[in-house]
């Protein structure tokens, strides 16, 4: 029998997923990326195939919450009441 490959879906937003949870407990410098792969179910060298590094990972991240956070502010600001 031939062995699938494995196909994890979004990994890029799972990781980014992971990290989140990561940095909610730990603080952004309070975790390694061999961490973040593992809660997001791949091994550590799968991480490179997105992001650069945990910095970039960081970034990410970072940028992922700002956009959401800027939505809010601009719902706000046009006088609805934000979701979040």
């Amino acid at each position: 029998m031939q062995k699938l490959g494995y196909h994890h879906g979004n990994l890029r937003q799972a990781l980014v997923d992971a990290a989140l949870v990561l940095i909610e407990a730990k603080g952004p410098t309070g975790f390694t990326l061999s961490e973040a792969a593992k809660n997001a179910g791949v091994t550590p060298a799968a991480v490179y195939r997105h992001f650069d590094g945990r910095e970039d990972l960081i970034a990410e991240a970072a940028l992922q919450r700002f956009a959401i956070f800027a939505e809010c502010m601009e719902t706000a600001y046009n006088g609805r009441h934000p979701n979040a």
